[in-house]
């Protein structure tokens, strides 16, 4: 263990330590001098800003320092391309590459812009992170705006294309995944998905599509087109041009990244697509005003055209979510023709239709009006994805609202599809109401017509029916009285409130404008006063149709309402409040009627706004009845409309509304229509939130007072209701606060001293209050009670519930108690001892009743100001701050407004320091300045505040420092008694801004002047995009170039140095020192820790010593023993040494403090000068590879030098070493560097390098790098005697392998020894050479299968491959030849003869080279040299030749393959005459089999060539056998009919194939499966390929029948018959051919793979007319055959192939029962006598009268039809007489008798037939002589048969 953490810790952490810092220390000087070097060449510095430079003309001279430069990025990149890289590395080279990249923008080249980001596009994925900064568009740069746009425009292009052959540079990443095994899931460590970094992932490529902005695309653009070109023409046409090759990327980018993995990038590019094209929309809307109609009707086309390709690049792509931005393209700025093509885009475009934008721009107008009409847009949704359908359906809508065409079609469309069917409207109903509204929005008058299409549907819609209007504009719409009347009145009133049809109506009707102008401020109605009429009619007639429960309230009493009411259904309740929502919007007349209203709530609301309104009086007698009933059914909002309403009409007359008897209940009723109740409110207290009444009282009080002529009247009126009239209860209820509140704020915006009266009118109710009081407070009890209080005109616990109202309240309450405060501050003022307890009772018993402390107005208007924006106000804080800043005024001029007092000499004084500090040191005194001096009060409450705390300052008559104070100024205002009100302090704004607010509440829920209407800017664009302008860019700027302060400098190295030995010896000889130093003094300490391992080791050991311990052992008889004994013992045990675990934690702190400072001290110094040493070798030899002229003088002698310098620095290190392990890979890489410029291919240093491994130089390998022994040719190779010393030197290395002790560099040298470069030697030298590396070939692979085992046997089978291939061919038939040699014998590995295909390209290789192609005369001698193989390893051999060669079957079918089509095409010309081609044809076919024959052809019937478990090599070596013939070209120039390819293989076939009888189903079966794949159909077999085909059927093995099938199927026979066949030798062909065919459809089995085609043949021959034709003997050939090869059931179970064959065969012998008249000439009596002998013998070998009778009776039948057409039935005897002759053949008496059986009955069911005549003339001849009596039976049965025919006479007249 100790010694493996040495190691690591000293050896490999150091030497990796070492390696890695001196690497990129070499890499960091490596790159400041690139850096330093491009600067200085194009005149930069590090400070000066990035600029872009244009690319120089091509085949111009680049600076060498670009070239450098762009050279240290490529291998920067290509090392980050490479896979597992340390984070270290990873980090270090993303670190160089930024820096690089910072340098190159200082002076970039558009082409180095390109050039980064083709790099970065190939880095793996991810590689956003660092990446992205690399790639900027120098939009800030001084360069040229055409040089900047068409380089961010090649940018752009770049990232959208394919990126070529990223899976090329990133090969290593693809071949570690292809290792890590397919059918895995790589995941990370949170077991997620992880992503391919083969393929580029999403993330980068936004990252780096967000580096192209496209702001700075379109500001570049504009600025350039608005300053070259002045022509406002000229500057839209640029745009265009423009703006088409950005949309022609982003078509190229969508193409390419149109997949699932890239669904958010794609989006991304269609947004930047469709901003692109409304920001050229609105140029082209500013640019057209400026045109002339010409040039505008010329753009407007080409406008159309960038919309038209837009949507056609966007519609192109489905499911990636890109169909969204169809939504909002500007479809304003395109003509109606356009739209109309794009309608059909988004109907038609896509896969049902690839029309191009050219091709539909020429298509005509009425032409795709009809195909937009043809297609329905259900049928486009069905084939639309479920997201695109969304955004199709809204592009149709966006496109229909923008069109001058009529939307109804469309919006019948969309009902249909979205609403009333049932497939699609569940998810289609959320959209179609969204694209109904958009349509509406821009269409408002095609609502009628909407509203009629869903009448005609609504009762199919269901629920969905509602969700049409859900998001439309029907505030923008108009309605028709027609409709109000007819559509919606009929919803309304004939459909229950639960019913979709009602519920649509509601909505149509609430969202109408029922108010005034296109903004709302407008005088005039938006819609007629008629409609509003017809309306009211309408809603009239549904309530009282649906809402009898409602109505069933009027005239009863509150608690039979309150009962009433609560059995209102719900669906009756919100109708109702639908229709009271309605009716207080209508805007209805004034009309004079008598008539009583019907007993409807609706019908009084109507009644009073029509009659009742007309006058106060009618109101007060009238209106204030229904308004009752209103309130009492719960109608509050029809009560308050009517009530405020007849206040805003008749508030000059208020005094006639409010003095009716009736007016207070019901007054009171309307404002607590919707209060708690009192008790509740006893409990919670006053509060001051207005409830929805209240507040709706209150707005509506705000909006009339906008509007009446004389509002201080009109606010008067109503506070004569609230208060005056209502004195004794409005100050204790909190609603009437609340409205006198309203009516405060409103009289003080605009009287804010006087309030327009209404404090006298309060003032008139408090005296009221008093007087009242005054009443009460008399009688007898009065006089022993206390000092009476007078009432509060506002009780101080509900000040808070209006603080307007609380105000003018207080105002009031000051001037109502002067008299008391007087006397008051008289008092105090009199006396200074006097206390303000004393002055109050003195006061109260001079104006006979008492006001305590807190009713002082100090401490009241303190209070308001208490509660002004604190508490539960404080939400409230800004609304209250007039308030605030008013009571403020009040309470200072309370505080500090002198007093002027009676007598004493005073003219005036101050209300006294005791009121001061009695209201300063109170308790509500200190909690008012606590809250108005605290840390975040401001302004004017703090500067109160303070005044208060300085209040006996400010009482001194001698005060006069004002300055100390805020708002100095306004304290001495309050002192001169100044009464203004702080209007600078009170902000009208908030005060306006709530009476805005107020009124707009009311208006909007009466639908009156002044309401906002809703918006609809989102109609007009569902999904509004942002404009190019205002796009937030989140590209990131460039990269800063990094310094490096604390950098080692490198080691300066010039051509002086670089050409003198001693100068650079000079220079490296200190680093070899110092390298020499660090290597004793790492030694010594590691030698060091190797002692201190040791002593541990053995301190380890005396850690626990052995030692005998003395123990005490107490011994028990039993367990309770009473005289137990104690005994001592000893035992071996340890004892632990304190002293040995001192001394062993000492060597470990010594060890560990060894290790740390040989880190310290060795590491960072190793580091610097190993690099330096690798820096001086790589620099002297880029100097050398630069002066190539002086490498053999001075140069390579310095090289050499410095070499040799190092190799016996280390040879001689034995006193002083110099290799240690954190050295020893540096030196390494020197000798490396160094030999492969000086000492590699220089014939004088290879024998010093060979003697110096030879001899075991511990750094062997960097020598052996360099050893190149092909540079010794010239020297040793001159002379045969040298060539022979190579040889055995040859013959030696590699005997020298086989030692141990040589093993290793002995193979190292040989493997230089690489002959293949030694190209000046003439081939045949190297056929000595050859046999030696076969033999060590076939030595290495022995024991293996396919692979080349050792690293001997690789090497010299790449040394063989080279001797063969060199100067190729001369020596390739030689190798060939031992190689197949070897194969006989099994030694040549399979891998050896695969090579040699490859090379020569028999086999693919991704190496092959043109060099080794084969011509003509090789490959014919490479046909001999394998044909003669071939022969040499069948003859004599017990084995098959495929079991020795079927390892080597694929190599060397292809190199037959190969050896064949060279010597075919060497000698084919198509042009010569037809034999001499069939001769070369033959010739080749010959060489061919002589090749493939002896693998693949039977040698002996009895051995098949291949055994079962080599199936699959003769399969592959059989295809191989195909493709060679198939590929022939002589079938193509020889004509139909001759002998070609498919003759010569069927003959080979039938010769050589077909002759096994052992093993033949594995056999044929495998010829079988590669033999069909050539083209049969060219096969035309002459007369003897067909007798071969007979042949092969009959006599040979049955495995053979299914491809002889296969084939017949195949020929055209038709063909061969009617062009190849002559007609004297056409009737023997067809008797063969029928016989092939027979005996193949003998047995289904032997066309069951064809069974289609071969029935669909037979039909096809059966239908031939010259079957007759064949001769006699044939027939009956034919007919013998037939007899025994079909199954004995073809007679009675014929499958379809046999009837179609007996079919044919009848044909043949004219056998037909479809003639009219048959001829009856000897030929064809024969014939048919042959015919029926046949079928009747297959008839008996049924073997059994069941099977046979059935056949048997159809065989009668058929020879009776025949008969019947006979014209001479007595020849035709002869045929009938083997009908009844079979039976004498008939051994199974049973089945006789039942054919004797079978033929009475026959001819007794059928009397008429001919054979009954026939039989008489025939059956007793036909029969033998011990047959007569069957045959007398048979006539007597025949003779009845005969009598019993009602025909007799015509059958006897035919016998005649």
């Amino acid at each position: 263990m100790l010694r493996s953490n040495r190691d690591v810790m000293l050896r490999k952490k150091m030497s990796h330590e070492v390696e890695a810092s001196a690497l990129g220390l070499q890499i960091q000087w490596i790159i400041i001098r690139i850096n330093t070097a491009f600067l200085s060449e194009t005149r930069t510095t590090p400070n000066s800003l990035p600029t872009l430079l244009d690319a120089p003309p091509i085949g111009s001279f680049t600076a060498h320092s670009r070239s450098i430069l762009r050279s240290a990025l490529s291998d920067l990149f290509y090392f980050l391309r490479i896979p597992h890289l340390k984070k270290r590395f990873s980090d270090a080279a993303t670190a160089w590459v930024t820096e690089l990249t910072c340098v190159l923008h200082k002076a970039c080249l558009a082409t180095d812009g390109l050039w980064l980001l083709c790099h970065v596009l190939r880095m793996p994925s991810p590689a956003a992170e660092w990446t992205a900064p690399l790639i900027q568009t120098f939009v800030q740069s001084n360069s040229s705006g055409k040089l900047k746009m068409d380089y961010c425009i090649a940018m752009l292009g770049q990232l959208m294309g394919p990126i070529k052959s990223r899976e090329s540079f990133l090969s290593a990443l693809l071949q570690l995944n292809d290792e890590t095994g397919e059918g895995w899931m790589i995941v990370d460590e949170e077991g997620e998905k992880e992503h391919n970094p083969v393929v580029i992932s999403e993330t980068d490529l936004t990252s780096l599509l967000e580096q192209l902005p496209m702001s700075d695309f379109y500001s570049l653009a504009y600025l350039h087109f608005s300053t070259t070109n002045p022509d406002r023409m000229g500057q839209f046409v640029s745009l265009l041009a423009f703006q088409l090759v950005l949309m022609k990327i982003f078509h190229i980018g969508l193409e390419t990244y149109s997949q699932l993995e890239y669904k958010s990038f794609c989006k991304q590019i269609g947004m930047t697509l469709r901003k692109s094209v409304r920001e050229l929309a609105s140029h082209w809307k500013v640019a057209r005003g400026l045109l002339d109609p010409a040039s505008e009707s010329q753009l407007q086309k080409e406008m159309d055209r960038v919309v038209l390709l837009a949507v056609q690049y966007v519609i192109s792509k489905r499911s990636l979510g890109l169909w969204q931005f169809l939504i909002d393209l500007p479809y304003d700025a395109i003509s109606d023709e356009c739209r109309l093509r794009v309608e059909y885009l988004l109907r038609r475009g896509g896969d049902e239709d690839s029309r191009s934008v050219r091709e539909l721009f020429e298509m005509p107008q009425p032409e795709i009006v009809r195909e937009i009409q043809a297609s329905t847009l259900a049928e486009r949704l069905d084939a639309t994805g479920a997201l695109d359908t969304v955004f199709l359906v809204n592009a149709l809508a966006a496109l229909v609202a923008q069109s001058s065409r009529d939307p109804t079609p469309f919006l019948r469309e969309m009902v249909q599809v979205c609403f009333v069917d049932a497939n699609t409207r569940d998810s289609l109903y959320k959209v179609g109401g969204e694209a109904i509204g958009t349509v509406l929005g821009a269409k408002p008058s095609s609502l009628d017509a909407l509203i009629t299409i869903i009448d005609r549907s609504i009762d199919h819609m269901e629920e969905h029916a509602v969700d049409i209007f859900a998001t439309a504009p029907l505030h923008l719409c108009k309605i028709g009285e027609s409709v109000v009347g007819g559509v919606i009145g009929k919803w309304l009133i004939a459909r229950s409130p639960e019913r979709a049809g009602n519920r649509v109506a509601r909505r149509v009707l609430s969202a109408l404008n029922w108010g005034y102008g296109d903004d709302g401020d407008g005088r005039s109605l938006w819609m007629s006063e008629r409609v509003h009429a017809v309306c009211a009619d309408t809603v009239l007639k549904a309530h009282i149709s649906h809402c009898a429960r409602s109505n069933g309230l009027i005239a009863k009493s509150v608690g039979k309402i309150a009962k009433l009411a609560s059995k209102i259904p719900d669906y009756e309740q919100h109708f109702s409040q639908f229709c009271w929502d309605l009716l207080i919007k209508l805007k209805l007349p004034t009309q004079p009627s008598s008539k009583e209203p019907e007993a409807d709530l609706a019908a009084y609301f109507l009644h009073a706004v029509q009659h009742s309104l007309a006058s106060a009086e009618q109101f007060a007698e009238s209106g204030l009845n229904y308004v009752g009933e209103l309130v009492n059914a719960g109608c509050t909002s029809a009560a308050v409309v009517l009530i405020t309403r007849a206040f805003a009409l008749h508030y000059e007359k208020a005094a006639v509304i409010t003095g009716h008897k009736n007016f207070l209940p019901v007054f009171d009723r309307v404002i607590h229509a919707d209060q708690c109740s009192y008790a509740y409110q006893l409990l919670t207290g006053p509060s001051s939130a207005p409830t929805l009444i209240v507040r709706l009282i209150a707005c509506a009080i705000v909006y009339e007072a906008r509007l009446v002529a004389n509002l201080p009247l009109f606010l008067r009126a109503w506070v004569d209701a609230l208060v005056v009239k209502r004195a004794a209860v409005f100050n204790t209820d909190q609603v009437s606060l609340q409205l006198l509140g309203t009516i405060t704020r409103l009289a003080f915006e605009r009287d804010g001293r006087d309030l327009m009266g209404i404090q006298d009118q309060l003032q008139n109710a408090h005296m009221q209050i008093l007087t009242a009081w005054r009443e009460s407070s008399k009688g007898f009890f009065a006089m022993f009670s206390s000092t009476p209080q007078p009432p509060l005109l506002i009780p101080t616990s509900h000040i808070s519930v209006s603080l307007w109202s609380s105000y003018a309240c207080l105002c009031v309450e000051d001037a109502a108690f002067d008299a008391f405060h007087a006397v008051l501050y008289d008092g105090l003022a009199k006396k200074d001892k006097t206390t303000v307890d004393e002055a109050l009772k003195k006061a109260s018993s001079k104006v006979s009743f008492a006001l305590p402390m807190e009713r002082l107005p100090v401490f009241r208007w303190m209070e308001l100001c208490r509660l002004c924006g604190t508490g539960e106000r404080e939400k409230d804080a800004e609304r209250d701050g007039p308030v605030l800043a008013l009571a403020l005024q009040r309470l200072a001029q309370q505080m500090f407004t002198p007093r002027n007092s009676q007598g004493y000499g005073r003219e005036e004084a101050p209300i006294g320091e005791k009121v001061l500090c009695c209201a300063s040191e109170g308790e509500m005194g200190n909690e008012f300045l606590d809250s108005r001096s605290a840390g975040e009060a401001r302004g004017l409450p703090k500067a109160v505040a303070g005044w208060i705390r300085a209040s006996l300052d400010i009482s001194l008559p001698s005060f006069g420092d004002y300055s100390r104070f805020d708002l100095d100024y306004l304290l001495q205002l309050v002192i001169v008694e100044d009464k203004n009100p702080w209007m600078d302090f009170v902000d009208l704004n908030a005060i306006a801004s709530q009476d805005t607010e107020d009124a707009r509440f009311y208006a909007s829920a009466c639908h009156e002047r002044g309401r906002l209407l809703p918006s609809s800017g989102s109609h007009g664009s569902l999904y509004p995009g942002a404009a190019l302008g205002g796009m937030g860019s989140r590209a990131i700027p460039f990269p800063i170039l990094p310094t490096h302060p604390s950098l080692p400098q490198a080691p300066v190295i010039d051509r002086s140095i670089a050409n003198h030995s001693q100068l650079a010896t000079s220079l490296v000889q200190p680093l070899l020192n110092s390298i020499s130093k660090l290597a004793v003094e790492f030694v010594t300490a590691s030698d060091f820790v190797e002692d201190k391992d040791r002593e541990y080791c053995e301190l380890l050991k005396k850690l626990h010593s052995p030692a005998v311990i003395n123990i005490a052992v107490v011994v028990k008889c039993t367990k309770g023993c009473p005289i137990p004994a104690t005994r001592t013992a000893q035992v071996s045990g340890t004892e632990f040494s304190t002293t040995t675990d001192a001394a062993m934690t000492k060597n470990r702190e010594e060890r560990s403090s060894t290790v740390s400072s040989i880190q310290k001290s060795v590491m960072d110094a190793a580091s610097v000068q190993t690099a330096g040493l690798e820096f001086i070798a790589r620099e002297l030899c880029g100097m050398a590879a630069v002066h190539e002229n002086q490498r053999q003088n001075s140069m390579q002698s310095v090289g050499r030098s410095l070499f040799f310098l190092i190799t016996s620095s280390i040879s001689s290190a034995t006193s002083s070493p110099i290799l240690f392990p954190p050295a020893t890979a540096s030196l390494e890489h020197a000798l490396r560097t160094l030999g492969r410029t000086f000492i590699h291919s220089h014939p004088d240093e290879q024998l010093e390098v060979m003697q110096l491994v030879l001899d075991g130089f511990v750094l062997s390998d960097p020598l052996v790098e360099s050893f190149s022994p092909e540079c010794l040719t010239p020297a040793l190779m001159a002379s045969l005697d040298n060539f022979r010393k190579t040889v055995q030197a040859y013959k030696r290395l590699s005997d020298a392998v086989a030692r141990p002790e040589l093993s290793q560099r002995a193979l190292m040298l040989l493997s230089r020894l690489s002959i293949s470069r030694a190209t000046s030697l003439p081939p045949l030298q190297f056929r000595p050479l050859m046999p030696l590396a076969f033999r060590n070939v076939a030595a290495a692979t022995a024991g293996t299968e396919d692979t080349v085992a050792s690293p001997l046997g690789q090497l010299c089978m790449e040394h063989f491959i080279a001797f063969v291939f060199h100067q190729f061919p001369v020596n390739f038939a030689y190798g060939l030849e031992l190689t197949l040699n070897g194969c006989n014998m099994g030694s040549t590995p399979p891998i050896l003869l695969e090579s040699m295909a490859k090379k020569v390209e028999a086999l693919p290789s991704p190496n092959a080279s043109a060099d080794y192609r084969m011509d003509a005369k090789t490959s014919i001698e490479c046909i001999a040299v394998t044909s003669r193989a071939l022969v040499q390893g069948g003859a004599g051999a017990l084995s098959s030749l495929f079991s020795r060669w079927y390892k080597y079957t694929e190599a060397l079918g292809a190199l037959m393959q190969l050896f064949i089509m060279k010597s075919a095409l060497s000698t084919f010309n198509s042009e010569s005459p037809t034999m001499l081609i069939q001769n070369e044809l033959s010739e080749v076919f010959v060489r061919t089999v002589s090749l493939f024959g002896p693998l693949l052809s039977p040698s002996s019937p009895s051995l098949p060539p291949f055994s079962p478990s080599h199936q699959e090599a003769a399969g592959a070596l059989a295809a191989r056998f195909v493709a060679t013939i198939g590929a022939l070209p002589h079938n193509g120039a020889l004509p139909a009919g001759s002998v070609n390819t498919l003759s010569l293989v069927w003959r080979f076939y039938a010769e050589q194939l077909a002759i096994l009888t052992h093993g033949t189903m594995q056999y044929y079966g495998t010829m079988e499966t590669y033999l069909v794949r050539l083209p049969w159909n060219q096969f035309w077999p002459s007369m003897r390929a067909l007798q071969a085909m007979e042949e092969v059927l009959s006599s040979r093995s049955a495995d053979c029948v299914p491809f002889v099938a296969q084939v017949t199927v195949r020929v055209p026979w038709m063909d061969v018959l009617q062009l190849h066949v002559p007609d004297d030798l056409r009737p023997s062909y067809l008797s063969k051919l029928f016989l092939v065919v027979a005996r193949l459809c003998a047995k289904p089995g032997h066309f069951a793979k064809v069974r289609a085609s071969m029935v669909e043949l037979l039909k096809t021959l059966a239908a031939r007319p010259d079957w007759t034709t064949v001769s006699v003997e044939d027939a009956e050939n034919i007919a013998n055959t037939i007899s025994v090869i079909l199954p004995f059931d073809a007679a009675s179970n014929p499958t379809e192939a046999v009837a179609i064959l007996k079919v044919m065969w009848r044909k043949m012998c004219s056998f037909s029962s479809s003639a009219s008249t048959l001829p009856t000439d000897s030929i064809t009596v024969l014939k048919q006598c042959a015919l029926l002998k046949a079928e009747l013998n297959l008839v008996i070998r049924t073997g059994s009268a069941q099977s046979a009778l059935p056949a048997y009776n159809s065989l009668l039948s058929d020879v009776s039809t025949v008969a019947a057409h006979q014209d001479n039935l007595r020849a035709f005897c002869a045929v009938a007489r083997e009908l009844t002759s079979v039976w004498t053949k008939i051994a199974d008496v049973k089945l006789g008798e039942g054919l004797v059986t079978g033929w009475q009955a026959y001819l007794s069911a059928t009397p008429s037939s001919p054979l009954v005549l026939t039989c008489l003339n025939t059956i007793v001849g036909s029969l033998n002589p011990d047959q007569h009596s069957t045959a007398l039976k048979v006539m007597e049965s025949t003779l009845h048969a005969y009598f019993k025919s009602s025909l007799g006479g015509t059958l006897s007249s035919r016998q005649d």
